[in-house]
């Protein structure tokens, strides 16, 4: 029983600290350091870059790109939610941050995303400027609520197995 409380808080701790967000086409989600940007959009598939690193992620898909795991949950005509997570609290911004380098599209990434509507290719190759989102981050109230829920979870487990 201990392993199963001690396997259920650190399955809860992973699951408070993530974010989930929408990002929309040629906007950044700016958070410890990262810069995560939302490139293009597919049916099931985005290309997102993350401080200069592109990649592409599948629907329902863990991928962990520069020190940060994204699921993407939801893909709409001209955003995505997806769940961000960084693993990284203590990066910092420096050049790789604007993720200039990430704009122009391969001719690779083109043939893996399929079915991108003209007029945002041809907004990619003009070298868009990308806007940053500042994101405070986790609020200290939010861990405070998760974590008061999780002592009463214990405790609650903790008077059912006594019972037995």
């Amino acid at each position: 029983m201990k392993r199963f409380i001690l396997v259920f808080l650190v399955l809860t701790l992973q699951l408070a600290s993530a974010a989930r967000i929408n990002l929309y086409l040629n906007d950044s989600y700016l958070n410890y350091g990262r810069n995560i940007s939302l490139i293009d959009i597919s049916k099931e598939k985005a290309l997102i870059c993350v401080n200069n690193e592109k990649a592409i992620i599948s629907k329902d898909k863990t991928k962990s790109v520069n020190h940060v795991s994204l699921v993407l949950k939801k893909v709409y005509k001209d955003y995505i939610r997806v769940d961000i997570n960084v693993n990284c609290e203590d990066c910092k911004c420096d050049n790789n941050c604007t993720n200039k380098n990430c704009i122009i599209i391969t001719k690779k990434e083109k043939e893996e995303l399929k079915e991108v509507s003209t007029d945002v290719k041809e907004e990619i190759n003009e070298n868009i400027s990308i806007e940053l989102v500042e994101n405070e981050g986790i609020k200290s109230g939010s861990i405070i609520i998760t974590f008061v829920i999780l002592i009463i979870l214990i405790i609650i487990l903790y008077f059912l197995v006594k019972k037995r």
